[in-house]
């Protein structure tokens, strides 16, 4: 669920822009937003920004088609890139546990999510809900030190 600060009445303007803050979860992480936001055609909207998924920063984009009619759904695509950061921190503050893991110390990843919902719009704000499908793709380091630490073993 999320909310977004456009300029986005139900009559609004094509080529309307705004700005938008993004709360949810992009996979597995929950990540915030702040995007720029363009409304093309009333039944349009495509937004780009940067986000946090408090592991390490990254950037997105993503666009909407929303129902023109009586029922406000919408089918929402969006691409993501989170760059490298370290998710021990993160691991140890939801665990407690005090080890340092190897093949977390790099963490970065991909996403694309294909989404469906119901939109509802204000004056100067869209609200809305979706859920979908997430695909994601990224890179291991480390992972033999990993599997050596685990083993008990050095390499």
């Amino acid at each position: 669920m999320a909310a977004e600060a456009t300029p986005a009445a139900a009559s609004a303007r094509p080529g309307q822009w705004g700005a938008g803050v993004d709360l949810g979860f992009s996979g597995v992480l929950p990540d915030f937003g702040l995007l720029a936001a363009w409304r093309p055609y009333p039944w349009l909207h495509a937004q780009a920004g940067l986000g946090w998924n408090v592991i390490s920063p990254g950037v997105r984009c993503g666009a909407t088609v929303l129902n023109p009619w009586i029922v406000p759904i919408s089918l929402t695509g969006e691409l993501g890139h989170y760059f490298e950061g370290d998710a021990n921190g993160m691991i140890k503050s939801l665990t407690g546990q005090d080890s340092d893991i190897a093949v977390l110390r790099k963490v970065s990843y991909n996403y694309a999510n294909l989404l469906v919902g119901f939109t509802s719009r204000a004056d100067h704000f869209v609200f809305y809900f979706r859920a979908g499908v997430t695909s994601m793709w990224a890179t291991m380091h480390n992972f033999e030190e990993t599997v050596s630490e685990l083993a008990g073993t050095a390499m």
